[in-house]
């Protein structure tokens, strides 16, 4: 799943934005998402998301994503399920009850999970991270050290997932076996894992931090970037939808 949060080159609508914008716009959606309690209102958002998905052409990412939460998904409704004893009783086994509202809730959290990751993972796909650490430092004043600290440790996650394959794929040619359904032994799998990854990882810490001397780390400052994004019409027409999102979630809750 590192692919979804890497960036994809090209020239759509939303590469075009300021990546500050295409942030706080993943964010304002992801508090509508959150405050909204209409399943409806939530399903058509993120038919909205996929959309703008296709429009900046990430389309085939973004459907990765989904179907890779169909597992925290499932869980998530389970939970609800069994934990939710409001409504009508549709099915009982035991104490195990199945009701209107268990399932109700258990839907609706499905959907806000998907709604709150599909927002961010479309800025990651059309934003440069360099570039967000440029616009934080120049617009936000955030001090350069934390910008980079925080887009480098977004920059990892994509590696981290790539080496962590790589790495089951070489366990598994040792003989070892993940798809075991023992949990302790699940457990006992973690250290031929982490081991490894935390190994490579202290030693790409130290090449990057070489690596960022070399290039005059320390004398990095607010107008240092390369490369500018103005805030233009374009920003703000797509910042004042997502608030319009916004302003409808609270709206519909009201309803």
């Amino acid at each position: 799943m590192g692919s979804v949060f890497s960036y994809v080159p090209g020239s759509s609508f939303f590469h075009k934005l300021s990546p500050l914008t295409m942030f706080a716009a993943a964010f304002i959606v992801c508090i509508a998402a959150a405050a909204s309690t209409s399943a409806l209102f939530i399903l058509a958002l993120i038919v909205a998301l996929l959309a703008c998905s296709a429009v900046a052409g990430v389309f085939r990412q973004s459907a990765k994503l989904v179907l890779g939460l169909g597992a925290i998904a499932l869980i998530a409704l389970v939970l609800q399920v069994v934990f939710v004893r409001t409504g009508e009783v549709y099915a009982q086994a035991g104490p195990l009850l199945v009701t209107s509202g268990g399932v109700s809730s258990g839907i609706l959290v499905v959907l806000k999970v998907v709604c709150m990751v599909l927002p961010l993972s479309l800025a990651f796909m059309v934003a440069p991270v360099n570039a967000l650490a440029n616009e934080l430092v120049s617009k936000c004043r955030l001090p350069y050290k934390y910008a980079f600290a925080a887009t480098t440790a977004i920059r990892f996650i994509p590696l981290f997932m790539q080496e962590m394959s790589q790495i089951m794929e070489a366990q598994k040619a040792r003989g070892v076996r993940f798809d075991t359904r023992n949990v302790f032994k699940k457990v006992a799998l973690i250290v031929p894992l982490a081991v490894p990854l935390l190994v490579d990882s202290v030693k790409r810490t130290d090449a990057i931090a070489i690596g960022a001397e070399l290039r005059g780390f320390s004398l990095r400052g607010r107008s240092s970037a390369y490369r500018t994004y103005p805030f233009g019409a374009r920003d703000a027409v797509f910042a004042f939808a997502c608030i319009v999102v916004l302003v409808l979630a609270i709206a519909v809750n009201i309803v």
